[in-house]
């Protein structure tokens, strides 16, 4: 077995870090920033924005960026918009909530840098909580989406990667029917271990209403593995007493353009901010016995292979660390330790992906992805 210490270092090493900044922002002041658009505005693009828990006003983020929640309970009210940012660059938006209100949810619209958003919750707004137009290169992860009157997700002329993550639509504010959990308009998708699950239909007054899809799909390819998807509960028309039809798991035009699926899945879990000399735990979950390995990348892109049942992470650089056989719980925990990040560099973020082997079927298959972020000491 080997640590990935050894090759974190490498990468620092290979890297060429440049002295890019952290700026820390905290709504109760004692930061160099109060609320996060000053902080968006003034930051230099790749600079990390490192925000302490408490609620911060909408904000729109027009530049290659990390955007990093330090622990839980940071909490946008009104939304984050991000917009015009080209490639090369991306954007990285970790462990972000937003409070319900009336539009509280992400918007991401044309944008060709890569836009990763993790750990991203919302609940119950009443307009789009997530939206995505017009964006070639968007990951998704962890993210737990609701929403009152429209689809959790809606995503038009995008390409999109997500991962573990769940949606829930709303209701109809005109005609009381369900709608989508996650609905897509030429589109191509990317999904493993989604749950997309309708909106139930409500009570109405001389109309029929209906429950929500699962996936509402149009035009849109969509490349999906342990997919989990449920239509919602017929409404009621109480003038007749007339109850409508549950919504359909999938609606698709065409018909059938989901590629599923099924196969070992192989998780990862790690924390997703450390000091540098803070102890990190890379734990790797899937089938016992299994051979598991670490991929790490800096800035990657994700590139969906079909023969790897999912959507490797590429980068320069991009190394691979042999790690090991996963223990007869299915679990293989590596300890490591947050390296020195050298002169001048106060933060780093490195994505780490876990690549299998599996004996039984002879197969090779890529696992979840999640990226880290190390800071110096005093940040």
């Amino acid at each position: 077995m080997v640590s990935p210490r050894l090759f974190v270092s490498v990468i620092l090493l290979a890297v060429g870090l440049s002295a890019q900044n952290t700026w820390t922002v905290d709504d109760s002041g004692g930061a160099q920033f109060d609320q996060l658009q000053s902080a968006i505005d003034f930051a230099s693009p790749g600079d990390t924005l490192l925000i302490q828990p408490g609620f911060y006003l909408a904000a729109t983020v027009d530049r290659p960026l990390r955007i990093i929640a330090d622990g839980p309970g940071v909490e946008v009210q009104g939304g984050l918009t991000i917009s015009g940012i080209p490639a090369p660059g991306s954007v990285l938006v970790s462990g972000v909530e937003s409070e319900p209100s009336l539009n509280c949810g992400v918007t991401i619209q044309s944008c060709s840098a890569l836009i990763w958003i993790e750990n991203w919750q919302t609940d119950a707004t009443l307009l789009t909580p997530f939206s995505i137009s017009f964006a070639s290169n968007v990951v998704l992860v962890n993210c737990d989406v609701s929403s009152l009157h429209s689809a959790a997700l809606e995503i038009m002329n995008s390409t999109v990667h997500i991962q573990r993550s769940r949606f829930v639509g709303g209701e109809d504010g005109a005609s009381s029917s369900g709608l989508a959990g996650l609905s897509a308009v030429n589109a191509n998708l990317f999904l493993q271990e989604v749950e997309a699950v309708g909106g139930d239909g409500g009570a109405a007054v001389g109309m029929v209403p209906d429950g929500g899809p699962g996936l509402s799909l149009v035009r849109s390819p969509t490349f999906a593995r342990n997919l989990a998807v449920q239509g919602g509960a017929p409404g009621l028309d109480v003038t007749s007493g007339t109850t409508g039809s549950a919504g359909v798991p999938i609606a698709a035009d065409p018909p059938s353009p989901v590629q599923l699926s099924t196969g070992p899945v192989y998780t990862l879990e790690v924390v997703p901010v450390a000091r540098v000399g803070e102890s990190i735990d890379y734990t790797i979950g899937g089938p016992p016995g299994d051979v598991v390995a670490l991929n790490f990348a800096f800035d990657p892109a994700p590139f969906y292979l079909p023969f790897l049942n999912g959507s490797i992470l590429t980068g320069v650089p991009l190394f691979g660390v042999s790690v090991g056989t996963l223990d007869s719980n299915g679990m293989l925990c590596l300890p490591t330790v947050a390296e020195p990040l050298g002169p001048s560099t106060t933060s780093l973020t490195i994505f780490a992906q876990v690549i299998a082997f599996s004996p039984s079927s002879s197969s090779i298959s890529v696992g979840e992805a999640r990226p880290v972020s190390l800071f110096a000491p005093g940040f």
